[in-house]
């Protein structure tokens, strides 16, 4: 009978070896992934976007060598931003990085929320532009980055405006926010 018992606690530690060297071998091998099919990778959003080289050339207030752009300018900007021509509208989301804060910040913080990802990039990065160079005193360019990390859908849009914001905030030098 202890013969028996001992044998059974032999079979029983040989399994539990031979289980622990197999779990072992299984989780120092890489995992076998499937390579994406044409669908999935068109699918799949940038990470860099790519701004067209046909964009429409637009007017800055570094062009015009004036200290801030004409209100017509920035008016049409804020027109075309919006608007169905995806040249015009990227080449006016770009441009409004140089209009004053007060009229490019509304604009650019509701294409952040709601519009096409090409869009959102080229928004995120012309309210990063503003940030950094007309200053954020007031904090609204900041906020409207936290409403898109809260709100978002996209994640990689999303992890690009925290980024954007720790940018902004160690360039600022102010403190980060909870």
């Amino acid at each position: 009978m202890a013969r028996a018992l001992h044998r059974g606690w032999m079979v029983v530690a040989a399994l539990a070896i031979a289980a622990a060297a197999i779990l072992g071998y299984t989780q120092t091998r890489s995992p076998v992934v499937p390579e994406p099919t044409a669908a999935a990778q068109a699918q799949e959003t940038p990470s860099v976007v790519r701004v067209p080289a046909e964009l429409p050339a637009v007017e800055t207030h570094a062009d015009a060598g004036s200290s801030q752009p004409s209100a017509d300018s920035v008016a049409r900007w804020v027109a075309d931003a919006t608007g169905d021509d995806a040249n015009a509208r990227a080449a006016a989301i770009i441009a409004l990085a140089t209009a004053p804060r007060s009229q490019a910040v509304p604009v650019l913080n509701r294409l952040l929320d709601s519009g096409e990802v090409k869009d959102r990039y080229l928004a995120l990065n012309s309210l990063r532009t503003l940030a950094l160079e007309q200053g954020d005193a007031d904090g609204a360019i900041r906020d409207a980055l936290r409403h898109a990390i809260y709100h978002g859908e996209d994640e990689s849009v999303v992890s690009s405006v925290q980024g954007a914001l720790d940018d902004i905030e160690y360039q600022l030098g102010r403190p980060k926010s909870p």
